[in-house]
């Protein structure tokens, strides 16, 4: 009897994990780089070209190539085990690639477990979840999968200088496994899932305190067509600061805006923050500010300009 079967569930849970950790590696780094450019990059030493990177910059993301290699190879370990969690919903004997004359011997109980027969090779996981499924995956995701197991190939077996990795990309290829393999604008609340198993001693502001850091560098880097189709967001869009996470992430210096109205009705009241996911009934009133052109205030405070009002008062 083969035992010890593993359902959906377990690939899943691996999957996630293994994604999430592809996630926080390559966004680390993009992090770095913004917190590096505000406090200890000379921006004297920057090129006239403000979009193109300096040399310092240059100098950086060609020493954590490696650690993007990781990361990358992290994404690729975690799309195979999201894809191998669909085909299990199935049946997971399905991922059984030896020939029955060829499985393991049985134990002197007569069984086998199921992690000792060889399973499916990755690079057949598509074609394999395509023949039992009544939704094959189309080719967008395919033709990534495909892309990203050669890369990670050459990163495990071989040297290619030619291959340079970027940061964003990995995000964005996260972002896409995941709008097809967890589902559509999905992500951020599995990062919240993620951050909360991973905190110990579990408090909310600190991990409202890193996907805040996290959702400005995705509105800084993401293009907004993107940005709109895996986070459901408008680059365009007014962002104010989130009463809740300026107060919870004082400490760390958080000046990301993630709050806005729901729709474009004038004299909105509701504010609503993607990063906490909390709505606030604010005053729409302008800030006393000469310099800020703001309305929206709560407890006195202005969530454009952030500066209390009674400093306005005297």
């Amino acid at each position: 009897m083969i035992i010890e079967v593993p359902n959906a569930s377990h690939y899943e849970e691996s999957g996630f994990g293994y994604l999430n950790l592809a996630w926080t590696e390559a966004i680390s780094h993009l992090l770095h780089v913004n917190d590096a450019k505000e406090t200890w990059w000379d921006a004297s030493a920057d090129d006239e070209d403000d979009d193109a990177p300096s040399e310092q910059e240059q100098r950086f993301w060609q020493r954590v190539q490696k650690h993007l290699g990781q990361s990358l190879s992290l994404s690729v370990q975690g799309t195979e085990f999201l894809l191998k969690g669909r085909i299990a919903r199935i049946s997971p004997y399905l991922l059984i690639a030896n020939k029955v004359a060829e499985w393991p011997k049985q134990n002197s109980d007569g069984n086998i477990r199921f992690a000792d027969f060889k399973t499916v090779d990755a690079q057949d996981l598509c074609r394999l979840y395509g023949a039992v499924s009544e939704n094959p995956l189309d080719d967008e995701f395919t033709d990534l999968f495909t892309q990203l197991r050669r890369k990670r190939n050459v990163l495990v077996h071989s040297v290619d200088n030619s291959l340079k990795l970027v940061a964003k990309e990995i995000l964005v290829n996260c972002l896409v496994v995941s709008e097809h393999l967890i589902g559509q604008q999905k992500w951020f609340g599995v990062r919240r899932e993620y951050q909360v198993s991973d905190v110990e001693d579990y408090e909310d502001s600190c991990v409202n305190c890193v996907l805040g850091r996290e959702f400005g560098i995705l509105m800084e880097v993401l293009e907004p067509a993107q940005l709109h189709r895996f986070l459901g967001l408008n680059k365009r869009r007014r962002y104010y600061r989130c009463p809740s996470c300026q107060g919870e992430c004082a400490d760390w210096g958080l000046r990301t805006l993630s709050a806005f109205f729901p729709t474009k009705e004038p004299g909105q009241r509701e504010l609503y923050c993607f990063v906490c996911e909390e709505t606030f009934d604010v005053e729409r009133s302008k800030c006393l500010d000469e310099e800020c052109q703001g309305d929206v205030l709560y407890e006195d405070d202005c969530l454009t300009c952030g500066e209390t009002q009674d400093k306005f008062r005297w």
